[in-house]
């Protein structure tokens, strides 16, 4: 699995997974995969696999916490980003939790 690191002892995050990814990371203990993309469902491999699937989730950091771990995390931040980081200064959080309590 390219580009999978570990963020705390309960999450590791990673890039999408191609199919023999998604036996990887069964391999590797991981029980559940948790998809943050709206357009893009996993369900399917996941099912495959064995492994539960959640479409998305929160860590509960603050702006500053997330924005840290982009950029110091070990996910291969780079500088052309840079609207990633102002994107997480700009959110609304509380209205985008809203959003997907809603959906």
């Amino acid at each position: 699995m390219p580009n999978l690191y570990k963020v705390s002892d309960t999450l590791y995050r990673g890039t999408q997974p191609e199919e023999v990814g998604f036996a990887s990371l069964k391999k590797l203990c991981i029980k559940t995969v948790i998809n943050l993309r709206s357009l893009h469902s996993d369900r399917s491999e996941c099912v495959k696999n064995g492994l539960d699937y959640v479409k998305i989730t929160a860590q509960g950091w603050s702006k500053e916490e997330a924005i840290k771990e982009r950029t110091e995390g070990g996910f291969g931040y780079h500088s052309i980003w840079k609207g990633l980081i102002e994107y997480i200064r700009d959110l609304d959080v509380d209205a985008l939790k809203r959003q997907i309590e809603s959906d």
